[in-house]
């Protein structure tokens, strides 16, 4: 209940490929794959969820794995500001290390990844509000965003 999906939602409505709203699934080349299941959303102040398929808000399904072009890492906190501080490759290997769910089975193979996607991306981290502000921050600095995975 972090507030992912309706971000996504969001870049979807601004013209996004969608590619996951739930995980990033790199190979070994650290490219991120499609893993297109419909978004969960839930009405504001409610536990349950309904499933949305991403062509709901007008969204392009990817096919081919990708390279990372920029990673967020945010959190919703109701009337937030959008500040997002970028962060160090040794600072972002760490947080993106907490969201990793291959590290436990496969820590070296999960360091390899994360070391190439720190090395190909900027990593931004921040708190934010409604949707609308972020989701244009970031077509802004990815010019030519191709795909949407969130990692919260």
């Amino acid at each position: 209940m972090v507030g992912k999906s309706p971000l996504v939602a969001e870049l979807l409505r601004s013209g996004a490929t969608f590619y996951s709203d739930e995980f990033a699934v790199l190979d070994e080349h650290g490219r991120v794959h499609p893993y297109p299941r419909p978004l969960q959303m839930r009405r504001q102040g409610e536990i349950l969820q309904t499933r949305h398929p991403a062509e709901e808000f007008g969204a392009r399904i990817g096919t081919d794995p990708l390279p990372f072009a920029l990673v967020a890492l945010t959190r919703y906190q109701e009337g937030a500001s959008w500040r997002p501080k970028q962060l160090s490759p040794g600072k972002a290997a760490f947080e993106l290390l907490r969201h990793t769910t291959c590290a436990r089975r496969f820590p070296q193979r999960a360091l390899e990844l994360l070391r190439r996607v720190v090395e190909t991306a900027p990593i931004f981290q921040g708190t934010r509000g409604e949707v609308h502000e972020p989701a244009q921050w970031l077509f802004r600095q990815a010019e030519d965003v191709k795909f949407i995975a969130p990692i919260f």
